[in-house]
């Protein structure tokens, strides 16, 4: 297996039945996917009110995710809100997927 990148879409819902994609963007490495979630995740969390579990992924499960993700396991992160949820979805890109899409 071979990993020739990542794909950081944030989804959001908010009074839709269905997420919208916000955003989408490559990263070439796990870490910098990582990093790219946890830039776009602060000002998410920053209005939250109360603690939001989204701040302990921020700060140590990000570890985690990276090691997931160098594994190829796609890695989800994000936490709802009472006005919908805002979501990340990493997917690492096999070299396969790759050729295909080209």
């Amino acid at each position: 297996m071979v990993i020739t990148n990542f794909v950081v879409e944030l989804h959001i819902t908010m009074g839709t039945a269905e997420p919208a994609v916000l955003a989408r963007v490559t990263a070439q490495s796990p870490e910098r996917a990582v990093q790219l979630v946890r830039v776009q995740a602060r000002p998410f969390a920053a209005v939250v009110v109360g603690d939001a579990p989204i701040w302990k992924w921020i700060e140590e499960g990000q570890r985690q995710a990276v090691a997931e993700l160098a594994a190829g396991t796609p890695v989800t992160v994000g936490f709802s809100t009472d006005e919908g949820r805002v979501e990340w979805r990493v997917q690492p890109v096999l070299a396969a997927q790759s050729e295909q899409s080209n």
